[in-house]
Formats: C-alpha cells, sequence, structure tokens
C-alpha cells in the first residue's frame, strides 16, 4: 500500500536529509559522480526510515495488517540504480565494489537494527529464514558449478575451433541451436530421458540423478553457460597478434607452448569477458530451475507468482539481482587486473 500517513519523525528526517544534500552539493561541487552517489544514498535511506517508521505505527493500531512497498517505490528504486550505474559508468570497478557494498551496508543497518522488522517482505523473510539461507547456497552452488562445469568443456572446444577452422562452424552452429532453445523447454526436454536411465542404471541412480532436480537443471546450465565462453576463446585467440605468433615460434616454440605461454595470456582479457557473461546468465537462469524441483531463489519468486505476493516474490528477485551484479563487478575487478597484466606483458 501507498505510505500516505508520514510521522514527525520522518519529517525531522526529511529536513536533515535536505540540509545533508545542500551540504553536499557544496563541498563535493566539482564532483558531480559523488553528489548522484551520495544523494541516491540518502534517498534509500529516506525511504527505508520512512516506510520501516509507517510499517511499526500501522502494526501497533493493527497487529495482523500487512504493510508492502507500493508500486511508487520500486520504480524509484529501478530509477536509482539507474542514477547509479550512469554516475559509476567512467570509474574503476573497485569503486563500483564499494557502492554496492556501501548499499549494503545501509540496508544491513536497517535490517539488523529492526527498522524494517513490520515490513512485509521482511516478515516473509523471518518466517522462512532458514529456507532463504538453504535455497540461496542452492543458487550459488548451481549457478558456480554449472560454469565451472562450462568452462571445463568450453576451453578445449574454443581452442578446436580456433586450430581446425573447418570444426568452427559446426561447433558453433549446434551452440547457436541450444542457445536458442527456451530455458523451460529444456528443462522439459531432459526430464524423459534422465529418468529412464536413472530407472535403467543403478550407477546414475545412486549418484541421485534423475528427471527432476539438480542433474537436468545442471546439464541445461551447463549447455546454456557454453556458447558465450567458446565464443570469447575462439574470438580472443583469432585476435592474436600475427607478429607475436611469428615471434614466438621463431624463438623455438612448439604449438603447445604457443599456446599457453603467448596466446593465451593475450587473450586473457576477451576470455574472462566470456566467463563473466556467462557467469550472470547463469545466475540468472538458475531461478528458473526451481519449476523442475532443483531449488534456488526461483522457489520464492513462483511460490510467490503462484499466491499473488509481491513480497515473496521480491524475497526472490532482489538478492538474485544483487548476486549477479556483485558478480559483474567482481569479474570487472578481475578483466582490470588481467589487462593490466597484459599491457606489462606486452
Amino acid at each position: 500500500m501507498l505510505f500516505y500517513k508520514i510521522s514527525p519523525d520522518t519529517f525531522i528526517v526529511l529536513e536533515l536529509f535536505i540540509l545533508l544534500s545542500i551540504f553536499l552539493n557544496l563541498i563535493l561541487k566539482k564532483n558531480k559522480e559523488c553528489i548522484n552517489i551520495s544523494t541516491t544514498v540518502l534517498i534509500v535511506i529516506l525511504f527505508l526510515y520512512s516506510g520501516g517508521s509507517y510499517a511499526k505505527e500501522v502494526f501497533l493500531s493493527n497487529h495482523i495488517a500487512r504493510i508492502s512497498f507500493a508500486s511508487g517505490f520500486w520504480i524509484s528504486l529501478f530509477f536509482i540504480y539507474v542514477i547509479v550505474i550512469d554516475s559509476l559508468k567512467n570509474t574503476k570497478p573497485v569503486y563500483k565494489i564499494g557502492v554496492v557494498l556501501l548499499f549494503l551496508l545501509v540496508f544491513t543497518f536497517f535490517t539488523v537494527g529492526g527498522f524494517l522488522d513490520k515490513i512485509d517482505i521482511m516478515r516473509e523473510f523471518y518466517v522462512r529464514k532458514s529456507r532463504f539461507i538453504s535455497e540461496i547456497s542452492t543458487h550459488m552452488y548451481l549457478s558456480f558449478a554449472s560454469v565451472l562445469a562450462a568452462s571445463i568443456i568450453s576451453f578445449p572446444l574454443g581452442v578446436l575451433a580456433y586450430k581446425k577452422r573447418k570444426t568452427t562452424q559446426k561447433i558453433f552452429a549446434i551452440l547457436n541451436i541450444f542457445q536458442t532453445i527456451p530455458s523451460i523447454a529444456m528443462f522439459g526436454a531432459l526430464i524423459l530421458p534422465l529418468a529412464y536411465l536413472s530407472k535403467h542404471s543403478r550407477v546414475l541412480s545412486s549418484m541421485g540423478i534423475s528427471g527432476i532436480g539438480f542433474a537436468p537443471a545442471f546439464i541445461a546450465l551447463v549447455v546454456y553457460a557454453m556458447l558465450p565462453l567458446v565464443r570469447n576463446i575462439y574470438s580472443g585467440l583469432r585476435n592474436v597478434p600475427e607478429d607475436a605468433k611469428q615471434a614466438s615460434m621463431g624463438m623455438g616454440m612448439n604449438g603447445i607452448q604457443l599456446l599457453f605461454m603467448v596466446e593465451i595470456p593475450l587473450a586473457i582479457v576477451e576470455i574472462l569477458t566470456g566467463l563473466k557473461i556467462s557467469l550472470v546468465q547463469t545466475i540468472g537462469n538458475a531461478a528458473l530451475a526451481a519449476l523442475i524441483g532443483a531449488g534456488g531463489l526461483g522457489v520464492f519468486i513462483f511460490q510467490g507468482l503462484g499466491e499473488a505476493s509481491s513480497s515473496l516474490i521480491m524475497l526472490g528477485v532482489l538478492p538474485l539481482v544483487f548476486i549477479a551484479i556483485t558478480a559483474e563487478y567482481i569479474m570487472n575487478v578481475i578483466i582490470m587486473f588481467a589487462s593490466k597484466r597484459m599491457n606489462g606483458y606486452d
């Protein structure tokens, strides 16, 4: 519901917010990025404080009332995100991670301090706290394990596509076909063959492989994660300067030495970029794994859809978005250091 009542305490916070905004604009007038970031942080603090205060007032008068953030809050939060992203576009990845941690610190302060306890999404969290921790662990394990397996498979495929030009078109044709299959259809297509194999193989059955659960979700996510990895490995190796290859071969390097000592180090930035794309994509796709009993944050999303509960949906969506953004920024930091090292290598 909309917060149409504002307590006197909130008015005081609002006045302090305006004064602090004016102060920040005066001392940071030459740094627009800092002004934008600091102002958005203050706006988030104001939203959380006013929302939490109102929710407590309503709860004191009616203990069975459910108070949730209205659509205006989530739309405002989206535009705050857009402002922050625009302000950080020319900054170093390390600063981006710092801003993410700053917003996390603000949210942690309000949750640990109990300011948001009566908001619907937090009440859903406290009811499902142990389940939430379990599902977020499952989601991260499924995502990272899938990307790791995809990386192990994709590396030789990318090298093969680069070394053997006749196989390039075939490899990418197959991967492109898999990429066009909708995620839900892929999960569904794996149910029958895996169920059949599990029924007729004691080894697979003892490993817990079946038509639903972890196995089909893992296989589907691995397949989806492979295309950006193979594509970037191939294009990265192909973009290695010919002069560097000729010089290395002139020094007596064989094909394997050339690949691991020259070509991969020079292509590492593009390879890591493919890994970043694959990781962020897999974190998002893993939400659909809940449809076949594999768990993850999608459990709350689809349960919320079934119950028409926006708070339950956001309980799954918000940590999912946070994990994806954090993973992207961490990968950007790794890519930045790899790029500096590659430039030093040059």
